[in-house]
């Protein structure tokens, strides 16, 4: 019939659009400029929602390997992938974990952004802001190109239907076109790279052994006996004199050094004024003083001259030294005689 697929050809659902509080997924399918992925710049990245990326046992002697790959270039939400693992997961619990093993290959490194709208209850309009603005990290995604491998389950020989019907429960919770493949293990051998590792013998290069020569022994000389040294006789010491010790007062006057002069104090220097009019009252005392030892002199070197009469006393009061004391208090009234008394 026309309406009915052709023998070989697969059919590829549209898969059920998932809506978030967000943004959609679809907004975040198409790959647009460089990825944003450096987490050391981005302030508030979120946690991959994957929970495990390997579930399962290893399964050492598996028979195939199914692959679940994309066909389109895309971005693909870790809440997707979460999704399609839970998917697969679910039809191959039943076979016990020893005999399956899951994997999801893709990881979700970008970082997705959103500008989110101001839209509070009762509100008539939204606030729109500022026209393609940076946004706020709100998730991540897996960026995958046409071929690549986004999730790998490993089944035993006989568990190869249930292998593929996780798989094709896991491609509709994925926002890209699929294709299942199917290797058995020795294919995948076949297609796996083939490293070489070249080895390099070891080559063991004989050392050569040191030729040891011997060098002539010469002859010992002969041994002479030394001559006799003939030695001088000592010269006859002669006894010293006893040297004289000092006596008692002299060892004293050596022990003890000289008496340092004893310097008389300085006076304190005095004002200029002070000292002027001290200086200028001093100078009839010292004149008088002078004076009577000079006439002393004079009369022992001749003692029949002697002054006498009013000159010499009128010269002795010339020549004594005026008090500047006053008086104190009232003078005496002299005592009247009694042939003045009436």
């Amino acid at each position: 019939m026309p309406g009915e697929p052709k023998e070989g050809r697969q059919i590829f659902l549209k898969p059920p659009i998932i809506e978030d509080d967000g943004l959609k997924g679809r907004n975040y399918r198409e790959v647009k400029g460089m990825p944003y992925v450096r987490r050391e710049y981005i302030a508030g990245a979120p946690q991959p929602r994957v929970a495990r990326f390997s579930q399962g046992g290893l399964v050492e002697n598996y028979g195939y390997l199914l692959t679940l790959k994309s066909k389109d270039r895309a971005q693909i939400r870790h809440n997707a992938l979460e999704s399609a693992r839970v998917a697969a997961n679910k039809i191959l619990e039943p076979l016990g974990e020893p005999n399956y093993h899951l994997r999801v290959v893709s990881y979700p490194h970008v970082v997705l952004r959103e500008n989110k709208m101001v839209a509070t209850a009762g509100a008539d309009r939204l606030s729109e802001g500022m026209r393609r603005a940076f946004g706020k990290p709100v998730g991540l995604a897996a960026r995958v190109e046409n071929g690549s491998t986004i999730l790998e389950v490993r089944v035993r020989d006989t568990d190869l239907p249930k292998g593929r019907a996780a798989l094709e429960a896991a491609r509709i919770k994925l926002p890209v076109r699929t294709i299942i493949g199917t290797a058995s293990r020795e294919e995948e051998r076949k297609a796996a790279p083939k490293v070489k590792i070249e080895v390099k013998e070891k080559v063991s290069v004989a050392k050569p052994e040191p030729t040891v020569t011997e060098a002539p022994v010469a002859a010992p000389a002969p041994v002479t006996a030394p001559a006799p040294v003939a030695v001088a006789a000592p010269a006859p010491v002669e006894a010293a004199a006893p040297a004289e010790l000092p006596s008692a007062a002299e060892q004293l006057t050596a022990e003890t050094p000289a008496a340092a002069p004893i310097e008389a104090p300085k006076a304190k220097a005095k004002p200029r004024a002070r000292a002027m009019k001290k200086a200028a009252a001093a100078k009839p005392r010292a004149r008088a003083k002078e004076k009577p030892k000079a006439e002393a002199k004079a009369q022992e070197a001749s003692p029949e001259i002697k002054v006498e009469g009013k000159a010499a006393e009128d010269e002795k009061s010339a020549t004594a030294p005026r008090s500047r004391a006053k008086p104190r208090g009232k003078p005496k009234a002299k005592a009247r005689k009694p042939s003045d008394q009436k």
